[in-house]
């Protein structure tokens, strides 16, 4: 038997009834209109229609995952044609996440710990915990590592990002709003300003799947309550394991807007705080109980060994939101140049600059809340969205890159102990979060209403905020990676011993030596590296690092006392091999000059093989 629907078909959240068949008065207030029909139909309806409504629910995430692997192929399809020649993005960032990608298949294999190292800034090593090592990505994709190398998954990771945070943002928002609100939401968080701006190198933040699947649980244990409790505590504690390992700074994000949530709700419903408190407390505890067991000894690790870094690594008054961010676009097509010289005021760089969301979608939810504040739902999201703008702010308000030291709302948290490590202006991941979550809701109400002019006027509204997300094109990196480190020559450097490889790693974007050792497959120690570590990231000071720092083009030689204290460094560090690549970021001449040099070190000439000038048993 089949039931007319008076409104348009809604299907929201597929019924989101409890196990017992019951909805609590929360849910309802929570869904859309026609799901007490939805759920109707699929309980009279014969096995034929309830198989065809089976269908269509499998074929919506399926089509929200496919449309959002076409367009993540179509941002970044320039390094598909050779993905093992090239990546997308910028130098830098890029090959430290490369190095993350490929140390956990390596650490693990040959009975290493996969969460320290001295493979880079050898002999002190560092601690990957206060890094952002990808340890879940790295390990769930070393089929790909191993085959093909760190620089395909590198590509094949910031391709799959989008269209896995497309279909889990999907399956949460589907608890509030329509398939087409979610599946719209869903690709609006996917692809978001967050997401694009950081995609030239912080491969962390675009894998960022785990967030609307965190939400979705976080409300499934607070609110809706209609799994076994220990089921959803299990599933929560496991997922909240996982972003633990695969980007701690967003957990740390999710951590504090639970914690806010959870006092927004309590203001929102006093009177079911009795009623869901029992369900929440042992769903909770299962979740803590879980987290413990796989995330106890990482962070152990981080706090209780080596290499704990304690000082802010980034100043978080400076790397914030900008108020005029929110409405003038930096890594979007549609940016005129008057709004360039704005920008160009903010403080902090490029790659933190996310806070963009326009004035049409902002319409668009100031449309929202006006007119459906009452929904616990919509209320709920633009606090929750406002409160992270604020905390986004950072410490003080800035405006067109002046700071006006207006006191912000995240003041008080931001030189607590750990809290001090946050870079404020990321937290307008979660800002994106609700702004997508909010278009998923309106794009709900407006078909909720049936007006055939309110949908036009729903459609000129997204092409509109899609016309003015639609990000510029990213830039692409040559890998450019000499022969010998992918070839059996390098097998001739003994197995875990050390190698100073130059271009000297001592700046973020000069680190190609770290990628190098990575596609070498680990052969080698370096005394070099880029990694979050106490005091200087790139290691303390040495005449070799001071002398090849200062080195220019025309240089064939050092003082007598500059050599013998390298020589010094190159004993204290165990070198066995010393190898000179291609200088591709700077002076070619560069080359030269630290061949020369190196001869006066060592005392005799390099072999020359594989693209890099090479000498072994330096220290016989």
């Amino acid at each position: 038997m089949k039931v007319a629907h008076s409104s348009p078909k809604l299907e929201g959240a597929d019924v989101q009834r409890s196990i017992a068949g019951t909805a609590t008065p929360a849910d309802e207030a929570t869904r859309p209109s026609d799901e007490t029909a939805s759920a109707a139909a699929t309980a009279q309806s014969p096995p034929t229609s309830r198989r065809r409504r089976l269908l269509v629910g499998a074929m919506w995430p399926a089509a929200v995952f496919a449309v959002a692997l076409a367009l993540s192929f179509w941002y970044y399809h320039e390094v598909w044609v050779h993905p093992g020649a090239s990546w997308v993005g910028g130098p830098g960032d890029s090959e430290q996440q490369m190095w993350f990608l490929r140390w956990p298949l390596y650490a693990i294999s040959h009975g290493n710990n996969p969460l320290l190292t001295n493979f880079l800034l050898y002999p002190s090593g560092t601690n990957l915990m206060w890094n952002t090592s990808d340890i879940v990505p790295g390990l769930v994709m070393f089929p790909v590592t191993l085959v093909w190398g760190p620089v395909v998954t590198y590509n094949a990771l910031m391709l799959l990002g989008p269209p896995t945070t497309a279909l889990t943002a999907y399956a949460a928002f589907r608890r509030w709003a329509s398939r087409l609100g979610a599946a719209l939401g869903g690709l609006l968080l996917a692809f978001s300003p967050f997401v694009t701006t950081h995609s030239p190198g912080h491969l962390h933040l675009i894998l960022i799947a785990l967030l609307p699947l965190t939400l979705l649980l976080l409300d499934e244990v607070l609110v809706r309550q209609s799994w076994r409790w220990w089921i959803s505590g299990a599933v929560l504690g496991i997922v909240v394991a996982a972003q633990l390992l695969t980007a701690e700074e967003v957990l740390s994000f999710e951590v504090i807007f639970a914690a806010v949530g959870v006092v927004v709700l309590t203001v929102l419903h006093r009177k079911r705080i009795k009623e869901k408190l029992p369900y929440a407390t042992r769903a909770v505890l299962t979740a803590l109980a879980v987290f413990a067991v796989i995330a106890s000894y990482p962070l152990h690790v981080q706090f209780a060994t080596s290499n704990k870094v304690s000082e802010p690594i980034h100043n978080n008054n400076i790397f914030v939101t900008d108020l005029l961010n929110t409405v003038l676009p930096f890594n979007q097509r549609l940016r005129p140049e008057w709004v360039v010289k704005y920008v160009a005021k903010f403080t902090g760089n490029g790659a933190e600059w996310t806070g963009y969301i326009g004035l049409p979608l902002l319409l668009i939810l100031i449309t929202l809340v006006i007119l459906r504040w009452r929904r616990p739902v919509v209320l709920f999201t633009a606090v929750m969205g406002t409160v992270a703008l604020l905390f986004s702010f950072g410490p003080s308000l800035h405006i067109d890159g002046h700071d006006y030291h207006v006191p912000m709302p995240w003041a008080p948290f931001s030189n607590l102990p750990l809290l001090h490590q946050i870079i404020p202006g990321r937290i307008s991941l979660i800002v994106t979060l609700f702004v997508a979550l909010g278009l998923a809701l309106a794009v709900t109400e407006v078909q909720r209403a049936n007006r055939m002019w309110l949908s036009a006027l729903g459609v000129a509204g997204i092409v509109l905020v899609i016309w003015v997300w639609i990000p510029r094109p990213l830039p692409t990196v040559d890998v450019g990676t000499p022969t010998y480190f992918t070839s059996s020559a390098v097998d001739r450097i003994p197995q875990g011993s050390v190698a100073l490889v130059l271009p000297y790693v001592g700046d973020s974007q000069q680190d190609e030596a770290m990628l190098w050792q990575a596609q070498a497959g680990m052969r080698f120690r370096m005394p070099e590296g880029w990694a979050i570590v106490p005091g200087d990231h790139f290691g303390p000071q040495s005449q070799t690092r001071t002398t090849f720092g200062l080195l220019t083009p025309g240089t064939t030689h050092v003082s007598d006392a500059a050599a013998s204290a390298m020589r010094a460094d190159l004993k204290r560090w165990h070198v066995q091999t010393v190898i000179i690549g291609p200088y591709h970021r700077v002076n070619p001449g560069m080359r030269e000059s630290t061949v020369k040099v190196m001869e006066q070190v060592l005392g005799r000439a390099p072999i020359e093989q594989g693209g890099v000038q090479v000498w072994y048993d330096v220290l016989s």
